[in-house]
């Protein structure tokens, strides 16, 4: 017996890029169904992009995810989806409910693993924001709104798409720049960004734009999964969404605190050995702002574990070291500490390991570190590696930092220990430049 169907149309809910959404009840073989939403393309896209209405309703119909939200009745001819209608979105669910983070761990959760579903079935959806995330009575999140979604090779499109849905405050705040400039851009790493997006909104209770004031309040391990799901280099973020999930789940669940944390269990990681982080997750830890035994961990590093850092990610780890120079520099030592250190920069610095840039920063934190503790090894051993640099580029970029930083008087005072005349000639003649 074929199914006799009528949608009684409802109050008009909102618009937003090519689709209007009703409420409505539907009737169905006499029996009638209510708290409905009936999603219904505009009659001036019709003739232009029925395919990507179409498409929507085909993945939604397939998709088969607790977090994902599946259709109640659709109509291809008519342009038509019938869903069940949600409590909130995400935005209306933290304004007008009290979340502490725990919940919103657990939220962020549910949705990376719809996310990670829907991404081995092949799919992106390319409008990832807290207005396309609903809340039931339970609290549970679904995902909805498939309209500018694509499969993952990419489609040809208008960049003009990815301005749809800019109901609110619109989409570009959650689009990744590769996706901004044009939609076919889209990748497993721009789903990463504009969830990383979501989770600042949602645990900075901040929908409008990104401020940094917000950023800085929020927990450093969140703060450092924000910032790096959203690098504008899609290279520079998590390498895919379980990597993210995992680094989530371990921001209020991790079983040894960073600041409790021993250097073996760090080693551990590192190596493979540990039964509670995976080795992707070290820079998690040692790039955290709360990690304050940088120096002693650097100190226990060989030079294949340097190797097996930078293998690891190569950016994370170009940050590790700009890091530990960083606080070397600014911090005091016994006289025996410093001779662990100098050590541990030459046996770096006499690799192939490190690139320019952090090479010049551990020579200035060296330079700086040696002549402020007046340890006369450390200085004679730093003098010496600058005085058998021929390389004019590295001295050139390495002269002009000493300069910005204001420490030629540091420079001087290791070339009463071992000569530096090849840097210090340097620094007079640019020096007698600028006078």
């Amino acid at each position: 017996m074929e199914s006799t169907i009528k949608i009684i149309e409802g109050k008009f809910i909102d618009e937003g890029g090519f689709s209007t959404i009703y409420e409505c009840e539907l009737e169905r073989n006499g029996e009638l169904y209510t708290n409905l939403v009936m999603k219904k393309l505009n009659n001036t896209h019709k003739n232009i992009m029925p395919h990507r209405f179409e498409r929507e309703i085909r993945y939604m119909t397939q998709l088969e995810h607790k977090n994902i939200v599946k259709p109640i009745y659709v109509d291809y001819n008519e342009d038509i989806i019938v869903m069940p209608k949600f409590k909130y979105n995400l935005v209306t669910f933290i304004e007008n409910n009290s979340v502490d983070d725990i919940n919103k761990q657990e939220l962020i959760l549910k949705i990376l693993d719809a996310i990670e579903y829907y991404l081995s079935e092949g799919i992106l959806h390319r409008d990832l924001k807290p207005q396309n995330i609903l809340i039931d009575e339970k609290n549970e999140p679904y995902l909805t709104d498939f309209g500018l979604s694509s499969k993952l090779e990419g489609v040809k499109t208008q960049l003009s798409l990815t301005k749809t849905g800019t109901s609110r405050w619109g989409t570009n705040f959650y689009t990744s720049p590769e996706q901004f400039e044009d939609l076919k851009n889209a990748d497993e790493k721009s789903e990463i960004f504009s969830i990383g997006r979501v989770v600042y909104s949602i645990f900075t209770e901040d929908f409008r734009a990104f401020d940094m004031a917000h950023l800085d309040k929020l927990d450093s391990k969140l703060k450092y999964i924000i910032e790096k799901s959203t690098k504008p280099n899609r290279k520079d973020r998590f390498a895919n969404v379980n990597e993210l999930k995992k680094a989530i789940n371990n921001t209020f669940n991790t079983e040894i605190s960073i600041d409790e944390m021993e250097i073996d269990d760090i080693l551990e990681i590192l190596e493979g050995n540990s039964s509670t982080h995976s080795k992707d997750e070290i820079f998690t830890i040692i790039n955290n702002t709360d990690f304050v035994q940088i120096d002693t961990f650097f100190t226990s590093l060989d030079n294949d574990k340097h190797k097996t850092l930078m293998n690891i990610n190569k950016n994370e780890y170009n940050k590790f070291i700009d890091n530990t120079a960083k606080s070397i520099k600014n911090s005091s030592f016994i006289f025996s500490y410093i001779d662990t250190i100098s050590n541990k920069y030459l046996s770096l610095l006499d690799s192939n390991i490190i690139e320019i840039e952090q090479q010049i920063n551990l020579l200035v934190s060296f330079i700086t570190v040696s002549s402020y503790h007046n340890r006369f090894y450390a200085m004679r051993k730093c003098g010496k590696y600058i005085n058998n640099i021929t390389d004019t580029f590295l001295l050139e970029e390495l002269k002009d930092i000493i300069i910005k930083e204001s420490i030629v008087f540091e420079c001087q005072k290791i070339n009463e220990y071992y000569n530096i005349s090849n840097l210090l000639d340097l620094i007079n003649s640019s020096k007698g430049v600028h006078e």
